[in-house]
């Protein structure tokens, strides 16, 4: 019993004394963040976005060649560096170490509306990455981490400039866990995922699969006659063995033939198991389709991200295109490319619409690519290394080499990317003003800066549409700004007579002009059916049109980015408490508990909140959308086509604005004559 007694006080006594080391090394932490965001010289944001973590973006700039590490920042990493002896776990990179061995660090924790809430950090070559993780019995997972790297570029000036952008951050809590790190991106696409160039190979798989599977399409045929359930099963297992080891591409021509051979495992008198298996294995086959022609309605569930979006701009749009079912005839694209030597891939897609794209591989930076398209399609040239280019299809052997942005081609293609480097001029100097993220967006830290910016590059790319109005360039610019356009710039680009009027990737950009004039300022509001959070049915004249002016905030849960409209709702809330002003959340969820859920787990408290009627759920996986909504009587009514949006309506009930977003919209709300 003594012995007991005394392992256990011993137990006790260790466990104090690691639980007060633990605790040392979190105080001195929180003491270098502290002094890090209060030091002089760097631009700091606070990017925080859950319960129990704390984030900040920083950034400096300096013009020159050259940029010595900031005294600020060099005593953070050496705070890394000092208590790595209280920390239970840690890891570091520096760019000298060379290749990284993950590139991705993640954190996840429990969460009540999202069931699993998961933050993850990319890591490059180029990064310098601290982590200390602080781990004890009562208090859990606390875990500091440190992320930068620097950027060097000239600005349109010529001017050379270096910055310093960087992430640290803090979970703690006891709710968080640290995931395993990884080296593959599950949110990229694999080179397995991508088209590649139909060749000869993949014509005899394509024969060789046409005649394997009209042969066991015989097969069944005669175990239905003799009544051989076993016999029927057992060709169903066989051909779905044929399609799962079918390794070659198919033209959407082959694809309908085999599909329409199968069809007989699909009739009616077919058992639901087989129809079952039947139907993913081609469904399989479906995924090794190379797009060559366009057909019927094609609808996708787009994101308004470009490269000069701020992020209270970025919208989730619905696009759709009708092609038709004319088969129309093709060009021959054939494709020269040249970029880094050590790129061994690069990524050719059709853009408006987005289809999957093809992987072409070479060596020494050197890429050969030949494709039947339509012609006057967009197909957009990427390395992954941050180059890319658009060309219009056409027979013109084309050579770009990305490196410098050259291009040698048709007459038009050489004009289309005279315009693109005019543009790309302007890219670098991002850099003053944001964090560029290959994924997530661009973080704004000078926000001045950022607008003067991205209203120049909106300007320049307005003007590439009028000098050009004799040819098809306009469709690109068009067609990749229409979200961010007004109505008048729309009206200028859409409506007369243009060699581009017929195309199809344009209808999109036509569809936001004819939802924009639904939306006019001066236009009476129009009535429209909805329900509260308690299932009760109203009229939008109920809280329009009464004597107050109304914020109207349009979003739903399944749309990625209502965040920051959410912060500036409460802020105009806030700002303008007592005054005639009402903010109403009018949702597009068809799932009404997911919305209520929402509401109340984020503490959402708009003045009033509202949305479409109906109960339903119904996501269509063909296109990531939840196509209903879009079809609602809101949606149409008021012709929107994106979520987030707003809808300013004055006293009477008068559109007032529509599409300000973040401070756009709360300046617009201070010019206002409330009471």
């Amino acid at each position: 019993m003594k012995r007991l007694y005394i392992i256990a006080w011993t137990l006790t006594v260790l466990l104090t004394a690691a639980k007060a080391q633990t605790q040392t090394g979190i105080n001195a932490m929180q003491q270098a963040f502290k002094a890090f965001l209060a030091s002089p010289g760097v631009m700091t944001k606070d990017t925080h976005w859950s319960r129990m973590h704390e984030q900040w973006t920083f950034k400096y700039v300096c013009q020159g060649d050259t940029m010595p590490v900031p005294a600020a920042l060099q005593a953070l990493t050496d705070a890394f560096y000092d208590n790595v002896r209280y920390a239970t776990a840690s890891y570091y990179h520096t760019p000298q170490d060379g290749p990284t061995p993950f590139t991705l660090k993640t954190f996840s924790r429990k969460d009540e509306f999202r069931g699993t809430v998961t933050g993850v950090e990319r890591l490059t070559d180029n990064d310098y990455s601290y982590t200390l993780n602080f781990t004890d019995m009562s208090s859990g997972l606390t875990s500091y981490n440190l992320v930068w790297h620097e950027v060097a570029f000239r600005d349109r000036n010529g001017q050379p400039f270096r910055t310093i952008d960087g992430t640290i951050y803090r979970h703690y809590g006891g709710i968080w866990r640290m995931e395993k790190f990884r080296q593959d991106d599950p949110w990229q696409l694999k080179a397995e995922q991508m088209n590649r160039p139909v060749g000869a190979d993949d014509q005899s798989r394509y024969e060789s699969l046409l005649a394997q599977v009209n042969y066991l399409a015989n097969s069944y045929r005669e175990q239905q006659k003799k009544g051989n359930e076993k016999g029927c099963d057992a060709v169903v297992y066989m051909l779905k063995k044929v399609c799962d080891g079918f390794d070659g591409q198919l033209m959407q021509q082959q694809f309908d033939e085999i599909a329409k051979a199968t069809s007989v495992f699909l009739s009616k008198d077919a058992k639901t198991e087989r129809t079952r298996i039947v139907s993913r294995a081609v469904g399989k086959l479906w995924g090794k389709v190379v797009v060559d022609r366009l057909l019927g309605e094609m609808r996708f569930g787009g994101v308004v991200k470009g490269t000069f979006v701020h992020p209270d701009q970025i919208r989730e749009i619905d696009e759709c295109y009708d092609y038709g079912f004319k088969k129309r005839p093709q060009v021959k694209v054939l494709l020269t490319v040249r970029t880094s030597p050590k790129c061994r891939k690069v990524t050719i897609q059709q853009q408006h619409p987005i289809n999957k794209p093809y992987a072409v591989t070479g060596d020494s930076g050197r890429f050969t690519f030949s494709q039947p398209f339509m012609p006057d399609q967009l197909l957009e040239v990427s390395d992954g290394e941050g180059h890319r280019m658009v060309i219009f299809t056409d027979s013109v052997a084309t050579d770009i080499d990305l490196t410098d942005m050259t291009l040698h081609g048709s007459p038009l293609n050489e004009r289309f990317a005279d315009c693109q480097q005019r543009l790309r001029a302007l890219e670098p100097e991002i850099h003053k003003y944001a964090t560029v993220e290959e994924v997530g967006g661009n973080t704004i830290m000078d926000e001045a800066g950022f607008r003067r910016l991205a209203d120049d590059a909106h300007q320049l790319q307005m003007q590439f549409i009028r000098e050009n109005q004799d040819n098809l360039i306009p469709v690109w610019y068009i067609a990749e700004n229409y979200a961010a356009m007004t109505l008048d710039e729309l009206e200028q680009s859409l409506t007369g007579s243009h060699p581009y009027d017929s195309l199809v990737a344009l209808q999109p950009a036509r569809a936001q002009y004819e939802g924009l004039l639904k939306r006019r300022p001066g236009n009476m509001f129009h009535d429209v059916a909805c329900i509260d959070t308690a299932g009760i049915s109203h009229q939008l004249s109920d809280y329009i049109g009464r004597g107050d002016y109304v914020v109207m905030y349009c979003w739903s849960t399944n749309n990625r980015y209502p965040r920051n409209g959410v912060k500036v709702m409460k802020q105009l809330m806030r700002e303008h408490k007592g005054k005639n002003l009402r903010v109403i959340g009018f949702s597009m969820d068809e799932d009404k508990d997911r919305w209520r859920r929402y509401i109340k787990s984020r503490k959402v408290n708009f003045d009033v909140h509202l949305a479409i009627p109906g109960n339903t759920d119904k996501f269509s996986k063909g296109t990531g959308m939840y196509p209903d909504l879009w079809r609602s009587e809101f949606m149409t009514t008021y012709g929107l086509h994106s979520l987030v949006e707003t809808i300013v309506f004055d006293p009477e009930g008068r559109i007032v604005s529509t599409g300000l977003m973040g401070d756009p919209l709360i300046e617009h709300i201070r010019a206002l004559p409330l009471k």
